[in-house]
């Protein structure tokens, strides 16, 4: 039997601050699927630069282009265990399907040069029709091996592929390296947890 393939760890703080940080710096509604490729498009520059992803979670490709799983269904509103909180200060409008900032969090915390991924992205795209960006992800090479066929609606997109994609293979070993850490150090706080 094959071992699934590791994913980075899903930040549910990360995730309500890298999309408060979008909305604001955007300054408008966004529509949903706009807003999840502009998280992707960050956390993909993050990665292949940083060799980590901030906001984490599985990477989807689906019909319309690559998402960060978690990140779409807060979005869309279906995370249940986080709802409240997300909505607090993140909606999406149901009759336009865009998103609005409602509340900036009070306990923001992002490191800077995460911050700079997410600005860099709304400098270079934000003027992008729903058309163009969609037309953007879906060149990217890790959608289009992932691309998913008729039958299936997504497909797991391994973030090795992000690196392949970006010519950063040199990475490959050394963020392996860290998730075999990552996890040790995580088991071992499961432990104490439970003692």
């Amino acid at each position: 039997m094959k071992a699934k393939p590791y994913q980075f760890r899903f930040q549910f703080d990360q995730t309500l601050w890298a999309t408060a940080l979008l909305l604001e710096q955007i300054g408008t509604d966004v529509y949903y699927l706009d807003l999840a490729r502009l998280l992707y498009i960050a956390e993909r520059n993050h990665l292949a630069v940083e060799g980590e992803m901030f906001m984490g979670g599985t990477i989807y490709a689906t019909k319309r282009g690559p998402v960060l799983g978690k990140a779409l269904h807060l979005i869309k509103g279906h995370d249940v265990a986080k709802s409240d909180e997300w909505a607090r200060h993140i909606r999406i409008l149901p009759q336009t399907r865009c998103i609005r900032l409602i509340h900036f969090p009070e306990n923001f915390r992002l490191w800077s040069e995460q911050r700079w991924y997410l600005y860099d992205v709304v400098e270079r795209y934000c003027g992008y029709k729903k058309a163009n960006l969609e037309k953007l992800v879906t060149s990217f090479p890790e959608w289009k091996k992932y691309k998913p066929t008729k039958p299936e609606k997504n497909r797991i997109i391994p973030w090795e592929e992000i690196l392949i994609a970006r010519g950063r293979e040199d990475l490959l070993e050394e963020v392996k390296h860290r998730f075999k850490l990552s996890q040790l150090v995580h088991e071992l706080a499961s432990k104490a947890r439970m003692q």
